[in-house]
């Protein structure tokens, strides 16, 4: 599956079964201060329990547990891994805080959404894709671009944050 840059969160939605539970895990917020150490720790605080939740949620429908070494052990089979790494990573390395604002799930009876946001300033997500921007030299849209499941943008030119759909098999 590509880049969906036509897809909405809002018909992503609907496709996963929304239940109408989201979970959202704070790990920056502009307005408030905190050391770059308490940045780090609530970074990978709320990358593990995204993954624990979503092992507890759905460990009845999954093949295999998600697991965040799977990126590490550059294990491409762990689509959501890899999802949270790259687009947090690229989030860290290129947005003007250089930091994750938050991580969140949407929650559906066929699958679930991941999101990574950004406070500040947006990206041309569209524009770095289609013109495969010299700075974009990570593996992050490389990874959007072949993963099986869908990448979407809130907004293509102006991106403060991605998703991810998984559906469940």
């Amino acid at each position: 599956m590509v880049i969906d840059f036509e897809q909405t969160l809002t018909k992503s939605k609907e496709i996963i079964g929304f239940d109408g539970e989201t979970a959202e895990f704070l790990v920056f917020d502009k307005n408030n201060k905190i050391t770059l150490e308490e940045i780090d720790a609530r970074y990978s605080k709320a990358l593990w329990t995204v993954v624990e939740v979503l092992n507890s949620r759905y460990k009845d429908k999954l093949e295999q547990e998600f697991n965040l070494y799977n990126w590490i052990e550059h294990n491409p089979s762990d689509e959501v891994s890899y999802f949270l790494n790259e687009a947090s990573s690229n989030c860290m390395n290129y947005s003007k805080y250089k930091a994750v604002w938050k991580f969140a799930v949407y929650f559906g009876s066929r699958g679930f959404i991941l999101s990574v946001l950004q406070q500040g300033k947006g990206f041309d997500s569209e524009k770095i894709f289609e013109e495969r921007i010299k700075s974009n030299e990570g593996a992050g849209f490389l990874f959007y671009e072949e993963c099986s499941n869908k990448v979407f943008f809130d907004d293509p030119k102006n991106s403060k944050s991605i998703y991810y759909e998984y559906l469940l098999k």
